[in-house]
């Protein structure tokens, strides 16, 4: 079952951004004869999401139609080129979105083609109840996409140049010589700083103290032998 809804004849000026071209309803059974409404739903509260930016909301309803007959359906719609470049926005953008049980999802949209002032989709949708003509979520339109990408390019043409800077202070850095110990420790047999004449005293000193200990012990102990022992001294004199 297809329906023709009658097109706008503003279709490319602000007040009347989008319209519904034809919708066509699959049913699981035969339905006989119904109508189809289609209606603008102002007071419906669009489809929430970053930088979204919405045309418009409508309501699509068969009349007397069960909803669990409807197997699928499809929904031609245009939108106005004036509003797209309004927004900064570009057909690959657009797309159609449905609220089902108070959740908005999107729908499979497909471009068809530019005709005068108005660009044509064409979606399918499980069901009927609201749509809303949208962006896709997180669309950044063209004037502010450039206007984040120009800090961008002028932070990655300045990195080279702090990345020059930094070498050439460590290279600046690697030329002073900072390590002069070597050059200041005296070679042993210059003793230019009476260091290694002093160990050597000091080592004569400590043999001499010990030769001169080890014989008095030696004197001491044959006084000492010599005081226990008279008669035997006596005799080998």
């Amino acid at each position: 079952m297809s329906f023709g809804v009658s097109e706008p004849n503003s279709t490319g000026r602000m007040e009347y951004p989008y319209a519904i071209v034809s919708v066509s309803i699959v049913p699981s059974r035969s339905l006989g004869s119904t109508d189809l409404i289609v209606t603008e739903a102002g007071t419906i509260t669009p489809p929430p999401g970053n930088n979204r930016t919405t045309a418009g909301v409508v309501a699509i309803e068969p009349v007397a139609v069960n909803p669990s007959v409807i197997s699928s359906g499809t929904i031609t719609f245009a939108v106005a080129d004036a509003w797209l470049q309004a927004n900064g926005l570009t057909p690959a953008q657009v797309t159609l979105m449905r609220l089902n049980y108070g959740i908005w999802s999107e729908l499979p949209t497909t471009y068809l083609y530019c005709s005068g002032d108005a660009h044509y989709f064409t979606a399918t949708t499980p069901g009927f109840s609201y749509f809303a003509i949208t962006t896709r979520s997180n669309t950044i339109p063209m004037n502010e996409a450039a206007t984040v990408i120009t800090p961008l390019a002028a932070a990655v043409s300045r990195t080279p140049i702090s990345i020059a800077t930094t070498s050439v202070a460590v290279s600046a850095q690697r030329t002073i010589p900072t390590i002069t110990s070597p050059t200041t420790v005296p070679s042993a047999n210059a003793g230019t700083d009476g260091s290694v004449d002093s160990t050597v005293f000091t080592l004569f000193a400590w043999i001499g103290g010990v030769a001169v200990i080890a014989m008095g012990i030696v004197f001491a102990r044959r006084w000492w032998v010599q005081r226990q022992n008279p008669v035997l001294f006596r005799k080998n004199d």
